[in-house]
């Protein structure tokens, strides 16, 4: 095993990490922060970092096209 772990991803609050890093409370799944935080609000806050995810890949997806039947926009020559 190297000595750098790798990045990751806290599932309760999005924050990138490095796992495994000496001394440090961090998870697979969590942040250092997060690790220290009791199960049932871990629970709470990984269920809201699902949904702000899911909410930005709609909004992706609907950044990339338009809406149907979308008005054009104003000084778009199409």
């Amino acid at each position: 095993m190297s000595d750098t772990g790798k990045e990751r991803t806290c599932r309760a609050c999005g924050a990138s990490f490095v796992y495994p890093a000496p001394a440090s409370l961090a998870t697979k799944r969590l942040c250092e922060s997060c690790a220290g935080v009791s199960e049932p609000v871990r629970r709470v806050l990984e269920a809201h970092q699902l949904e702000i995810l899911r909410l930005r890949r709609q909004i992706e997806k609907l950044g990339a096209k338009p809406a149907p039947g979308a008005a054009p926009k104003v000084g778009d020559d199409a």
